[in-house]
């Protein structure tokens, strides 16, 4: 929203539209672009501090009503139709010519001597006494007009007019020089009331009150413009005043509000400045002061005066508890040479202790220590340990039993894996080292050398029952997918059954066995095959014989074969000459081979729960 670039006038600023003051819509005129106009708006202004730019805004207080087109004017069957204009728009020519609404009147006031009836009256400003020294340069500032640098060397003279003859548009105001306490001074255009008052031989208007033909009134008071909400508090259609009558009660109103004086500065003398307050000498006064109030400070200004005293209680309160600077200085050194000594004391006790752990890893106290731990981890403690060895950290080695652990955890939890990592919480590989020890592993179908001689490794320590074991068998539907092995050099997605032989079909399905010991807490796949939709039954049967075979040549023995009741799963207990029912719970055969020691049991069990609960509890089971 525009503003009012007149000096005092407060159209368009947001304190003139608060619920103190009656809101009035006004229409803003941008000022011509023609030169020789533009001349014509300042002239008329008629002030050395205000000159009118082509960014400056005028309200339409300071125009005749006259100059303004409010409405659109159309002829309609000869009738003349008004429609009113929601953007008002000037006549060619108009010139702004009210300006009483500002803080520098343009108009002389014309004073009436009070003790006689003397035509003019001459105030000079040498007699003004240093008492009074506020008021005087108030009243010097609004009766300024052309020369605003001078101080003391020129007098003002206040010139009295004489009213015009005839009936005056002011009704009851023809030959009325003074009404009650008021001197009156009126113009074909205004009406003056103004009050006097003397202070030490000097004579200044205390306040005035004037009302222009165009129903605006402007009230002043010790050379300040008073806000329209110290008086508009009244309804706004009592201030249209016509006649004497009229504005009898407005004038006894103003008469009756006093002067707010502000208050002193040495209520706060911590505070030198403020945004919503100005210091005049020893007074602080609120930028938005009411200037008449019927307290002795208006509301303004009582709340500058709260908000300037919490300032200075914040201030008092802080200054109270702050130590000297150099008490303070002091202080903060004797801290940072505490700290400083602690710190490199930590250092010198950290640097020793890891010298004496990286010297000798398996020394007899930290073997004792870790020997209460458990294995897993032992292990990270001994891999921790080593790692700090390493000059760099891309020359850490790192234990097999470590990289597996490793490995199960990203399997298990990536997420986990990688906050670990990067909170170096433990000395973990990184994810692509890990997929290198992956992609290193040997992985084609048919027996798993690598796992099968794990197995025969393990075993051999063992005796008796515990290199008993259980062969499960399981398919499961995979992806179709033709994919280039860079290891192999081969095309991976076909039927594969580990025997050599190509096959054009492409692989749905995967067969994997797997060894588990029945004494001990692991499991090994041992073997894995490629197949279209479920392998038939004899080639199950042929992979079972062969599994227990290559198990048996490393030391572990296959006690039951424990397989789900798929149809393929059946016909291949049908090929391994198997007849009884199949609703049966629990069912197995023994068969006796010249190389196997031991007699080896077959089974086929709906549930893993099942095959456990017969193992251990069936008597019948030749071990």
């Amino acid at each position: 929203m525009p503003r009012c670039a007149v000096p005092g006038c407060r159209s368009g600023y947001s304190s003139a539209t608060s619920n103190e003051v009656p809101f009035v819509q006004r229409h803003f005129f941008k000022p011509p672009k023609d030169p020789n106009v533009l001349r014509e708006w300042n002239n008329a202004a008629g002030r050395a501090n205000f000159e009118v730019t082509q960014r400056s805004y005028i309200c339409d207080r300071h125009f005749d009503e006259a100059d303004i087109c409010t409405s659109f004017q159309h002829v309609v069957n000869g009738e003349t139709v008004s429609i009113p204009r929601g953007r008002w728009e000037l006549k060619k020519g108009a010139v702004p010519r009210h300006f009483a609404n500002c803080a520098e009147l343009d108009l002389k006031l014309c004073v009436e001597n009070v003790g006689t009836n003397a035509a003019s009256v001459l105030v000079a400003e040498d007699d003004i006494t240093p008492v009074l020294q506020s008021e005087s340069e108030t009243c010097t500032e609004m009766l300024e007009h052309e020369n605003r640098a001078a101080s003391n060397a020129e007098s003002m003279e206040v010139i009295m007019k004489e009213s015009s003859t005839g009936e005056h548009w002011f009704g009851g105001i023809e030959d009325l020089p003074v009404y009650g306490a008021w001197c009156v001074q009126h113009t074909d255009e205004r009406v003056v009331f103004y009050k006097l008052q003397e202070i030490g031989g000097v004579v200044f208007i205390e306040r005035a009150v004037v009302i222009n033909k165009n129903s605006t009134v402007v009230v002043s008071a010790k050379g300040k413009l008073v806000p329209e909400s110290s008086y508009t508090f009244i309804n706004s259609d009592k201030l249209n005043f016509t006649t004497l009558k009229d504005a009898a009660p407005f004038l006894h109103l103003i008469e009756s509000l006093g002067i707010c004086n502000g208050f002193d500065s040495r209520l706060c003398p911590l505070i030198s400045t403020s945004k919503t307050a100005e210091r005049s000498g020893r007074t602080w006064r609120s930028k938005r002061c009411a200037v008449l109030s019927a307290k002795a400070l208006c509301v303004q200004c009582r709340k500058a005066k709260k908000n300037l005293q919490c300032r200075q209680k914040r201030r008092s309160r802080k200054s109270k508890y702050v130590p000297l600077p150099s008490a303070l200085l002091r202080n903060l050194r004797k801290k940072t040479i505490r700290a400083t000594v602690l710190r490199e004391k930590y250092k010198r006790d950290l640097l020793s202790l890891k010298k004496k752990l990286s010297s000798d890893p398996s020394n007899a106290l930290l073997s004792e220590v870790l020997a209460e731990l458990p294995p897993l981890q032992q292990l990270a403690f001994r891999t921790a340990l080593q790692s700090m060895k390493a000059k760099s950290s891309r020359g850490v080695r790192y234990d097999c039993g470590w990289l597996l652990s490793c490995l199960l955890l990203k399997i298990s939890s990536p997420r986990v894996y990688r906050l670990m990592s990067r909170m170096k919480i433990l000395p973990l590989p990184t994810s692509t080292r890990l997929r290198q020890i992956i992609r290193g592993m040997p992985c084609e179908f048919g027996f798993n050398k690598l796992s099968l001689s794990s197995i025969g490794a393990f075993m051999k320590t063992m005796k008796g029952v515990q290199c008993y074991g259980t062969l499960v068998i399981d398919e499961m539907k995979v992806r179709q997918a033709v994919a280039f092995n860079r290891q192999t050099y081969k095309i991976d997605g076909f039927v594969n059954y580990g025997d050599g032989e190509v096959s054009a079909a492409t692989a749905d399905h995967a067969l994997v066995a797997m060894f588990v010991p029945l004494f001990h807490s692991w499991v090994q796949p041992i073997a894995s095959f490629a197949t279209k939709n479920a392998a038939p039954g004899h080639v199950l049967a042929k992979i079972v014989l062969d599994a227990i075979v290559q198990l048996r040549k490393h030391n572990a023995i296959v006690v039951a074969v424990i397989s789900d009741g798929a149809s393929t799963n059946k016909a291949m207990w049908s090929n391994l000459a198997y007849q009884e029912s199949f609703t049966q719970q629990t069912t197995k055969f023994s068969t006796h081979a010249s190389q196997i020691k031991a007699s080896t049991s077959f089974a086929m069990y709906p549930t893993l729960s099942n095959a456990l609960e017969t193992i251990f509890f069936d008597t019948n089971m030749a071990w």
